[in-house]
């Protein structure tokens, strides 16, 4: 997100007028952060920030501190994902530094009401965007047959779901005799989790299949010949997945766990279906039943590219540059 952000913003004033200051590397970044905020207020009257979880603990104090010497600039909080009303609950200086903000830019409808209600008025709502060429509707006519094409692509942990993925796919196959749906797996695995990938790849039928990191400009492209992909996140933090965009953009509807702000993007038996979240067996009896009918959900096709044009760059980086 933070890349195509800054690529929609070049586009717009040009690179020589956007400043990018790289925080990532954890402790080893630390002390370079009092620096980055000074430069960044000195030179810049926007400064528009993404930081996750510990970042944000640093940062937005920080930066709402320096105002005080430079008051004339904008600090624009874009949020990734739907963790922060959570997430802040207990950090008294976060909360009071963020009502010092110019804006925050939910990603959810969701993020934005929760923030109100807190008591927060410099919130409103920017959904993820990502700038992909969305397949036209006259492609999506192929006809699909068994084994039924499936795919996850995201990161490749297990609080992604992936193992409820490979588990749902093979009690299919195995209750009906036959293979219906095949799995690719798409995405980096987790530094800290290479020992689990490697016993659930050891264990899954040859139907499962992990396709390594699918190159950040060609999603759509690797995307567009599988019938649906599936989203099975346990994680409660999601936001507005990218990787869902991507299944828009290729014309593919989603299974997914029903996480929290899932209705903000999903919208069930239209652009895809919904089962109960973290409950493996509830993702089984929903695949039975799309085995027993696939048109069910490869008739949601074209309403998916449809929806894919409300998350193009050109659309909604103009909720972030009205307030500059």
């Amino acid at each position: 997100k933070t890349r195509v952000l800054v690529d929609s913003l070049a586009r717009i004033y040009g690179k020589e007028q956007i400043m990018v200051f790289d925080t990532f590397g954890g402790v080893r970044t630390l002390f370079k952060v009092p620096y980055i905020a000074l430069m960044a207020l000195a030179r810049c009257r926007n400064v528009v920030i993404l930081p996750a979880h510990n970042a944000v603990r640093v940062f937005v104090p920080l930066l709402t501190f320096l105002q005080g010497i430079f008051r004339d600039r904008r600090v624009h909080y874009v949020v990734i994902g739907g963790w922060l009303p959570d997430f802040i609950k207990d950090k008294w200086l976060l909360r009071r530094s963020l009502h010092r903000l110019f804006m925050i830019y939910a990603e959810t409808h969701r993020m934005e009401r929760a923030l109100i209600d807190t008591g927060y008025k410099n919130v409103t709502y920017m959904p993820n965007f990502k700038p992909l060429e969305i397949v036209p509707e006259s492609s999506l006519d192929k006809k699909f047959s068994e084994p039924y094409a499936l795919c996850t692509f995201s990161r490749v942990c297990s609080i992604k779901g992936i193992s409820d993925a490979a588990d749902a796919v093979m009690y299919v196959n195995s209750k009906s005799g036959h293979s219906v749906f095949s799995l690719d797996i798409y995405g980096k695995v987790e530094e800290d989790e290479d020992d689990w990938f490697k016993s659930l790849m050891g264990r899954v039928s040859s139907e499962v299949r992990y396709r390594g990191i699918a190159p950040f400009d060609k999603s759509v492209q690797v995307l567009k010949d599988y019938a649906f992909m599936l989203f099975p996140t346990r994680y409660h933090g999601e936001g507005i997945p990218g990787t869902i965009i991507d299944a828009y953009a290729a014309g593919l509807p989603v299974v997914s766990s029903l996480y929290p702000n899932f209705s903000e993007i999903i919208d069930e038996g239209v652009t895809g279906f919904g089962y109960e979240f973290g409950n493996v067996e509830a993702l089984k009896s929903l695949l039975l039943r799309i085995a027993m009918n696939p048109k069910m959900i490869l008739s949601l096709k074209k309403n998916c590219v449809r929806q894919a044009a409300k998350y193009q760059p050109d659309t909604v980086i103009k909720i972030l540059t009205f307030n500059f």
